[in-house]
């Protein structure tokens, strides 16, 4: 079920008021530099997610996006496997820790994966929070093959002010053969690729710099 996730309020010894909130911290993306996100994560949780390094690259890269996001970002978690599933969902990201916990914790599904289910649950979960504006996204976090139906497709054209990018995570020697499959059936979408844990760190944050940025 989707939860509402805010931000614990800083506490101590003394009378004085909690931190605020709705406030920059130190080191997250400044509002003058970066546009609002409104970013929803589509997790595959097939079998293969959970084998060699794989949960590992992911977190470690989406730890170090997640903890520049601010609360004027919005983020969702949609998983996909037997079924889909909206695990996570705030309109005030303050909370990076609670997300990457939860990714951790998800277990597996044994059976076939259903990546349209999931891709059209996202884009319904992206349209909801949607950031005029903004840097509207959905991140297609898988290490497999899928196939993109035409009804998804008629989907993915209709909200076309949603951005599509794939992450694809380990891949191994079929990595070419996917990318080549998004290009033909989807040029529009970004590819970004997990492999190297320290090569690879900041490869999302980047990204996410590189799409919210604001022109000067």
């Amino acid at each position: 079920p989707s939860a509402e996730i805010t931000a614990k309020q800083t506490t101590s010894s003394s009378p004085a008021a909690p931190r605020p909130q709705n406030e920059i911290k130190p080191g997250q993306l400044p509002v003058e530099s970066f546009s609002p996100n409104n970013i929803t994560l589509l997790l595959d949780k097939s079998v293969s997610m959970s084998q060699s390094n794989r949960i590992d690259l992911l977190r470690k890269s989406a730890n170090l996006m997640l903890g520049k996001l601010r609360y004027l970002d919005k983020v969702s978690l949609v998983t996909f496997g037997e079924r889909a599933n909206v695990a996570y969902a705030t309109h005030a990201f303050n909370n990076a820790d609670s997300l990457i916990s939860l990714i951790a914790r998800l277990q597996p599904d044994e059976g076939e994966t259903f990546l349209n289910d999931g891709l059209q649950k996202a884009m319904a979960q992206a349209t909801t929070m949607h950031i005029e504006g903004g840097n509207n996204e959905i991140l297609i976090i898988t290490d497999g093959y899928f196939s993109i139906s035409d009804k998804t497709m008629q989907l993915l054209q209709a909200n076309s002010q949603v951005k599509i990018t794939f992450v694809l995570v380990d891949a191994g020697n079929i990595e070419n053969n996917i990318k080549d499959y998004i290009t033909r059936r989807l040029p529009v979408a970004k590819i970004l690729t997990l492999t190297n844990s320290k090569k690879d760190d900041a490869v999302l944050l980047e990204h996410i710099k590189a799409q919210s940025a604001i022109s000067k």
